[in-house]
């Protein structure tokens, strides 16, 4: 008799086959809101919320959630700004509401309506990971080497952002002169570089230098004291000046302004405030808020695989953990969200959770922030600051932030048709509740421009170029009148397109010379080179990685090789060092090989010896010496004969 398969063992089969084909492509994400918690609206166009929920994650594990979030309309008028607190040679570090509460204390005007944490950072000294700039003062200005991290710009209009995982500064470092509200730029000189003397026309800095700072003919101009001295891979210094010297002994270890520009010397003249930074360029070019993110978790609508999104790891990214995320949705409204976590109903989530969080929020782009005890979501609740979430540590000092802030006046401004010297502004005022605009003052540069109208051309741009434009606006609010500058707009025209402030040329056409010197044992090199702009610092000679360093002499630079084995070939590279616009010398290999083979002099050979001179015959006996007849001796002897016979006769 043949024996049935039982049928509850294939009902079993067949739901264990249906459960691997259904997961093969399919996501079990899921969010389901279980109640509002709190909610509000601290502007127009500003709702927040924080409630309840149930979250899935890919392995169907579902997870209890506190999730808060802030969405800005696209048309509120309140800007995302990034902020840091920062000391005089570093950020302090702060949570979310005393970083909001920095931020209004030096931005008189504005008022914060939400904030979230930022970037990753190393916890000690609170250096950002990635980039960081802060309404227009670059903080940061690289990205953490892995590809995985990147920064963010945030556009004037609230609206976008832009991606960047390489940044670019510009060549040349710039000092920004302020007017006395330090809130509108005056004017902006390219340096001609630092502890350099300046060009004629052009401005230099001494910084942190001691040698003696005599330049016949220029001004110098004293910062006693800085209020920011930073440099995390670049310098960022701020101060006022506090007046004109012509003492230079009492100079080192200070910022001192050096100066042949009669222009930037009448700014200067009025002891205003100052900074000296380099400015980001190409995608970064124009954005005055950036910061760092760990990745992007939603993309075009599409939540992406763990192994796409990175972040610290594939572990980290698939582990549920308290998390911070910003994102934008397809018609431009700009959300903030926090996700707690490691506390009793409270799972997190992983990064693909978190996008799908943010999706079912309407974002089409998210981006993950730092998380864990860093998560904290701020807003303005009856006119008071206070955490939205439930951070998992009270409350954690962290890098930076995020934050909606509202202007007494917002300005929405558009500039097009760049030229070599002008540019169109249109300009729209957003006056808050209880604010009466009266008047709006249009800058270019320390100049007040004569304009009508919110949509006009600017001419007399700078040639090519650094302007800054600015509007200050005057208005009533409380029975206060108040005059304050809420737009100054950066344009170096080298970045749209126009020729760029030509910079110093480094050193180039290296020659190497070798000469035999037998009293070395050996040889010396010179070497000579074009430096028409004075930027040489020093050189090396490599030889097998051991470096000489040459030394100037009437002859060039050089280097002398003794006691060198015999015969030896030798292949030089010319490590050589130059300052152009830093502080420290730029070292770099020149590209061409120098080949040369030291061979001493062969012993000179022995010259023959002289041959001997042949040895005189011995003279013959008789008169027939040396083989001659002697006349004289016949002819006497002829003579005695004759006489002989003559007597012989007589």
């Amino acid at each position: 008799m043949k024996k049935s398969f039982p049928v509850f063992l294939l009902w079993l089969l067949l739901i264990a086959l249906a459960s691997v084909f259904c997961s093969v492509g399919v996501t079990a994400l899921d969010l389901s809101k279980t109640a509002t918690l709190k909610y509000g609206s601290p502007a127009a166009g500003l709702y927040y919320e924080n409630f309840s929920a149930t979250t899935v994650n890919d392995a169907g594990t579902p997870g209890s959630q506190n999730i808060s979030y802030v969405k800005k309309a696209a048309a509120a008028p309140v800007k995302i700004v990034v902020w840091s607190k920062l000391g005089e040679s570093g950020i302090m570090g702060s949570n979310v509401i005393a970083l909001a509460e920095d931020f209004e204390a030096r931005n008189p005007g504005y008022k914060v309506l939400a904030g979230i944490n930022g970037d990753y950072y190393d916890p000690p000294t609170k250096t950002p990971v990635n980039a960081l700039v802060q309404n227009g003062d670059v903080v940061k200005p690289t990205n953490f080497s892995l590809p995985r991290y990147f920064s963010v710009g945030f556009a004037d209009s609230g609206t976008a952002l832009i991606t960047s995982k390489a940044n670019v500064l510009e060549s040349q470092y710039c000092l920004s002169i302020y007017d006395s509200a330090k809130k509108r730029i005056q004017r902006e000189t390219a340096l001609n570089g630092i502890n350099v003397f300046p060009s004629s026309g052009k401005t230099s800095i001494y910084y942190q230098n001691s040698y003696p700072y005599v330049v016949s003919g220029a001004h110098y101009f004293r910062v006693d004291h800085l209020d920011i001295r930073l440099n995390y891979g670049t310098l960022l210094l701020k101060g006022q000046v506090t007046g004109e010297t012509a003492d230079t002994a009492a100079l080192d270890n200070q910022l001192v302004i050096v100066t042949y520009d009669e222009a930037i010397i009448a700014l200067l003249e009025t002891n205003p405030y100052v900074r000296v930074q380099k400015n980001l360029k190409g995608d970064n070019n124009g954005y005055d808020n950036i910061i760092g993110v760990g990745s992007q978790t939603l993309k075009d609508n599409a939540i992406l695989g763990f192994e796409e999104i990175g972040d610290q790891s594939v572990s980290f990214a698939s582990t549920r953990s308290p998390r911070s995320a910003i994102g934008f949705t397809a018609e431009g409204d700009f959300v903030m969200a926090a996700i707690d976590g490691r506390q009793t109903g409270m799972s997190g989530a992983d990064l693909r959770e978190e996008a799908f969080v943010m999706q079912s929020l309407g974002c089409t782009s998210a981006f993950n922030f730092d998380g864990g005890g860093s998560t904290q979501l701020m807003v303005r609740e009856n006119d008071q600051l206070v955490m939205l979430n439930s951070p998992s540590e009270t409350y954690r000092n962290n890098a930076n932030g995020v934050l909606l802030v509202q202007a007494d006046v917002d300005v929405a401004a558009a500039f097009s048709n760049f030229t070599a010297t002008g540019v169109d502004l249109a300009y729209e005022l957003s006056p808050a509740s209880g604010v009466t605009v009266t008047d709006v003052s249009v800058y270019l540069n320390e100049q007040k421009t004569e304009v009508s109208g919110t949509s006009f051309s600017l001419d007399g741009l700078i040639n090519s170029g650094i302007n800054y434009i600015s509007l200050e606006v005057t208005y009533q609010k409380n029975d206060e009148t108040m005059t304050r500058t809420f737009l100054s707009k950066r344009i170096n025209l080298a970045n749209y397109g126009f020729s760029e402030t030509p910079v110093k040329a480094k050193p180039s056409g290296f020659t190497v010379e070798f000469i035999k010197d037998e009293a070395l044992n050996g040889f010396s090199a010179i070497v000579n080179f074009d430096d028409p702009d004075a930027t040489f610092h020093k050189l090396y000679l490599v030889h097998d990685g051991i470096k000489e360093i040459a030394i100037k002499d009437y002859r060039g630079y050089v280097c002398d090789f003794m006691n060198v084995s015999d015969p030896t070939d030798f292949s030089f590279e010319i490590e050589f060092y130059y300052r152009l616009n830093t502080i420290n010398p730029v070292g770099e290999t020149y590209p061409e090989i120098f080949v040369y083979r030291y061979e001493s002099e062969p012993e000179p050979e022995p010259e023959p010896e002289p041959e001997p001179e042949p040895e005189p015959e011995p003279e013959k006996a008789g008169c027939f010496r040396n083989g001659t007849i002697p006349w004289g001796y016949l002819l006497s002897l002829v003579g005695a004969i004759f006489w002989r016979r003559k007597r012989g006769q007589n």
